[in-house]
């Protein structure tokens, strides 16, 4: 059923029940959206149909992406050249940027997220760090580990979670490492955030919940706790895949539904 129909800059724009049709200089298309009511010829066209994240609904546009939450919408353009609206975790990422977690690299329309690479143990303490609100906090002089030295960029940032005992690294003594340059692997990231929420009661192990992860393995506690908590729901196949490296865009997902989780955001 036809509920509007308006001319909306480039585009005559149909509203129906369900969704929207849009024509152009002649050929007309037509999608099935929930934003239907929402959408400005801002937006453009949508690029896919909406999909269901938990309890809300996400669409891509040509210049952002529209999210249902709680009742509520909200559009969100990119801020990041390499993350398009399309992308999977692109809310994420820029809730992520928004809340002045990840910076990327570059700046205005060159600025870059990376998305597709490896998050490094360094990168991985800073963004608990600043979602953690970027504590106060001086550095000693004497590093922790043998492997991060005072003139490291990220030195404090990795000072601070050793003494708040989020970052134990390997061995002890002066000859703890961190291996700060290293990919990081999903259990050490379920290990950082637990200890990052306190270290919490679990519900369950990630042996629960996983078919790779056995009781056995040293951070099942953190694993199943990162489960029963939704920032990790794991693949289609039932696994966690506990020593596969961790991508940027995962890492995005997993710091913004920490930060849900534990009331940062």
């Amino acid at each position: 059923m036809v509920k509007s129909a308006h001319r909306t800059g480039k585009y005559t724009a149909t509203v129906l029940t369900k969704g929207l049709v849009l024509q152009e200089s002649g050929a007309a298309a037509g999608y099935v959206t929930p934003f239907a009511k929402q959408w400005t010829h801002s937006w453009g066209r949508p690029s896919r149909n909406a999909s269901k994240d938990g309890d809300r609904q996400i669409q891509p546009f040509q210049n952002g992406a529209a999210a249902l939450e709680g009742g509520k919408t909200r559009f969100v353009t990119p801020a990041f050249r390499d993350v398009a609206p399309s992308r999977v975790f692109f809310l994420e990422i820029q809730d992520l940027f928004a809340a002045n977690v990840t910076k990327g690299w570059g700046s205005g329309s060159s600025r870059t997220f990376q998305p597709n690479s490896n998050n490094l143990r360094d990168a991985m303490i800073v963004f608990i760090y600043r979602a953690m609100g970027a504590p106060t906090y001086t550095a000693p002089r004497t590093s922790p580990f043998r492997d991060v030295a005072p003139s490291f960029v990220f030195y404090k940032e990795l000072c601070w979670a050793f003494e708040q005992g989020i970052a134990r690294g390997w061995g002890s003594g002066t000859n703890r490492t961190f291996r700060p340059l290293e990919p990081v692997k999903r259990d050490a990231v379920a290990a950082f955030l637990y200890r990052a929420a306190g270290e919490p009661a679990a519900k369950a192990s990630g042996a629960d919940r996983f078919v790779d992860v056995p009781r056995s393995h040293i951070f099942a506690k953190e694993i199943g706790w990162l489960a029963t908590t939704g920032i990790s729901r794991g693949w289609d196949d039932g696994t966690f895949r506990p020593n596969a490296y961790i991508k940027r865009d995962q890492m995005a997902t997993f710091v913004m539904r920490w930060m849900k989780h534990t009331g940062r955001a």
